[in-house]
């Protein structure tokens, strides 16, 4: 299993998300139920572990957080283009390095690179072309562990379980 942590938009989000994709004018707009901000990948994981894997998660305690989504970039070498926070929360950071820690406790070698929380809108564009300035408010009360299935016709993402915020 292909597994990472997240957050899912909820639906005023994921509207306003859409909304600036189409602004795009190139590329491959990210769909709309695909719309997320990864937490941390975690990658292959056998399926027999899944079920310890939610019970360690159980244990973390998060906090409540609320992004402002502004900052718009481009990552060349993947030629995505995404949206990110203005400034990372201690809540979303206190997240992630729970999570990071309880992947290096259950034995899952995770990226070292500094974390660059963003929503992916776009893959495969050249595009850099700046949207009209937008901030979009972010409540986040939850976060997922999921699933990524590569399919033919794109990514599948299954939420497999989720866990409120506090």
């Amino acid at each position: 299993m292909r597994l990472f942590y997240a957050i899912w938009p909820d639906i005023q989000v994921r509207n306003q998300l859409v909304a600036l994709s189409w602004q795009l004018d190139k590329g491959k707009i990210v769909p709309p139920g695909n719309l997320h901000l990864t937490l941390l990948f975690l990658g292959q994981i056998d399926g027999r572990r899944l079920d310890s894997l939610i019970e360690a998660t159980n244990k973390i305690q998060g906090k409540k957080f609320s992004l402002n989504l502004s900052k718009y970039g481009f990552f060349k070498r993947s030629d995505v283009f995404w949206l990110a926070p203005d400034s990372n929360p201690d809540g979303l950071i206190e997240l992630v390095n729970n999570l990071s820690d309880l992947a290096v406790k259950n034995n899952i070698s995770i990226d070292d690179r500094p974390y660059q929380p963003h929503v992916t809108l776009a893959h495969k564009t050249r595009s850099n072309v700046p949207l009209n300035p937008v901030t979009i408010p972010w409540t986040v009360s939850k976060f997922s562990l999921v699933e990524s299935k590569t399919l033919p016709q794109g990514a599948n993402y299954q939420i497999l379980h989720s866990w409120p915020l506090t």
